[in-house]
């Protein structure tokens, strides 16, 4: 299986509030690109400390505000799912991103 985590539809610069950041996202099921409902996101610095944290509503949906631009990875986790981690990115000032997020069923 895959444990790669998919950033698709790369970035979408729209305009934010001034000096913030936002991450918003759908976490889907990998192959069948179904929503997750209950998935974890986590925002993390480049050395791993978790900076902010949001749950996917029933859409698969997220929202993650920032208030500073920097690089950061993301950790995705499920109960049902196999947890990923994403690579890195950076995420400038006054920048707005779209993601969708692939996760893979564990299997037991």
């Amino acid at each position: 299986m895959r444990r790669t985590l998919m950033l698709l539809a790369a970035t979408l610069l729209v305009p934010a509030a001034a000096d913030a950041q936002t991450i918003r996202g759908t976490v889907v099921e990998d192959g069948t690109r179904q929503p997750i409902h209950g998935a974890v996101v986590e925002l993390r610095l480049e050395d791993g400390t978790r900076f902010a944290t949001a749950q996917s509503n029933e859409q698969g949906m997220f929202l993650l505000s920032v208030r500073r631009a920097g690089t950061y990875t993301l950790h995705l986790a499920h109960i049902a799912y196999t947890s990923v981690n994403s690579e890195a990115f950076s995420l400038r000032q006054d920048e707005s991103v779209q993601m969708e997020l692939r996760l893979a069923r564990t299997t037991i």
